[in-house]
Formats: C-alpha cells, structure tokens, sequence
C-alpha cells in the first residue's frame, strides 16, 4: 500500500491510499477552519433574547424579595418589555436563517437539541407573560421567572454545543452566558425603577451582586478556555494527526504489496 499525500485548493489536506487486489479508495482530511465572521442578526438573538428574560428575572426576584408590586407605576411594563425585547430577538435570529420555513421543525428535537429547548422555553414564557398581564399571579409569576431563567441557559447551552469555536466548548460557558444576561436584565430593571421614581433597595444590590458575579465567573472562563489559536496556514499538527490515522488504517482491510 503506498500513502502519498495530496493537496487540494478546497480541501486541504488529505491522504489518498491504494490497495492492490481491492478496490480503489480515497480518503481526504479536511482540517478545520476557526469561524471569523459571525452573523449580526444571529448575535442579537443572544443579546436582546437574554436582557429580556433577565428583565423579567430580575423584576420578578426583586419584587418578591420586597413582597411589593410596582409594576403599575413603572415606565415600562415588565411582562411587555420582556416579551416585546425576547420576540425582536428571535426573529433577529429567523431573518438569519437561510431556510426559514424549516422552523416548523423547531420543536422535533426536544431530547437533544438545546435551540429546541430554547424555542419551547421561549414560547411558554411569552405565554406565561401574557397570562400574567390578565391574571396577575404568584405561582404564575414563580413559573414564569424559571422559564426566563431556563431560557437563558439554553441559549448558552445552544453556544457551548457549537464546536466550530474552540472558545465557546468551555463547561462555564452556559453559566456564564446566563450570569451576563441577568446581569444585562439587572441593569434595564435598574434604569426602569429610577426613571419612574419608584427605585428600591433590592434592584441596586441584585445588580451589583450580579455584576459581581458576572465579573467573577468571566475571569474563570477565560483562563478555562487557554485560548489555543492555530496560526493561518499552518496544519502541522493536523499533518501529525492525519498521518497517525493514517498509519492505523493501513493495517485494516486488504493486505499490500
């Protein structure tokens, strides 16, 4: 058997094997490339998606802590902005597909795709949001603030399943994602309390302790992370690992002059 390698302008590097006596067989390695452009309208999906929920988190936990209501004299309304800031997001994300009409199959994967769970996630807590704008409701609202919190996370579960990015197959990256946008939601509850007069106490220590914690747990997912970058052009140790498999595949199968 003789293993020659091959260059090709799209697919890289490869290894082309024949066998004598068997049939001809060509086996190409095609090393990956790191993701430079990642689309605006995707990334907004994850900015507004995640400030909204972590608005109606952090009203919602806020105002229970206080065992106060004063979403009635608040600029905005918690349950519309965080519905209004979720939607934008996703259809952000909707006007990125290239398939669009494909997302009558958004749901098909429940058991293992976490943008299906963030699909569910997001539509039970526009529902909930909803409900809450007619029957205002303790249980409703407890519910409602889990499905915010849930939807956050799946969406840096939806990053964490991308291994395109080397950067984002970190283990902390869920919780990361979800810390920054309670952090985000923190800071829109904020703004919203002071401008309508109505400022407590448990809005400005949530966001500083969520601030805190954001700032925390950014610093361990960096030094997670290692931010091992490959230098453009250079697929020595892809070469390297090429060829060890290679060699393992050339003992299996038919036998070679």
């Amino acid at each position: 058997m003789s293993w020659t390698a091959c260059r090709s302008k799209h697919a890289g590097v490869g290894f082309k094997s024949t066998f004598v006596g068997c049939e001809k067989l060509e086996i190409r390695f095609i090393p990956q490339m790191p993701q430079a452009v990642w689309e605006k309208k995707a990334a907004l999906n994850f900015i507004l998606g995640g400030a909204g929920a972590g608005f109606y988190l952090s009203h919602a936990l806020t105002s229970m802590l206080v065992q106060s209501d004063p979403a009635a004299r608040l600029i905005l309304q918690p349950e519309w902005t965080a519905v209004l800031v979720v939607c934008a997001g996703l259809a952000s994300v909707a006007l990125e597909a290239g398939r669009p009409w494909r997302a009558r199959f958004i749901l098909s994967r429940l058991g293992s795709s976490w943008m299906s769970r963030e699909a569910l996630l997001a539509a039970v807590f526009i529902l909930l949001c909803l409900l809450l704008r007619q029957r205002p409701n303790a249980a409703l609202q407890a519910l409602c603030a889990a499905c915010a919190g849930g939807f956050m996370a799946s969406q840096g579960f939806i990053l964490h399943a991308s291994r395109a990015v080397p950067a984002w197959n970190s283990p902390v990256l869920p919780l990361f994602l979800t810390v920054s946008s309670f952090y985000a939601g923190c800071g829109l509850n904020l703004i919203n309390h002071s401008l309508s007069g109505v400022l407590q106490a448990a809005a400005p220590i949530a966001a500083l302790i969520a601030g805190a914690a954001d700032w925390g747990i950014g610093r361990i997912y960096c030094q997670s992370v290692g931010w091992v970058q490959t230098a453009a052009g250079d697929t020595s140790t892809f070469q390297k690992g090429a060829r060890s498999f290679a060699k393992r595949f050339q003992s299996v199968g038919c036998r070679s002059d």
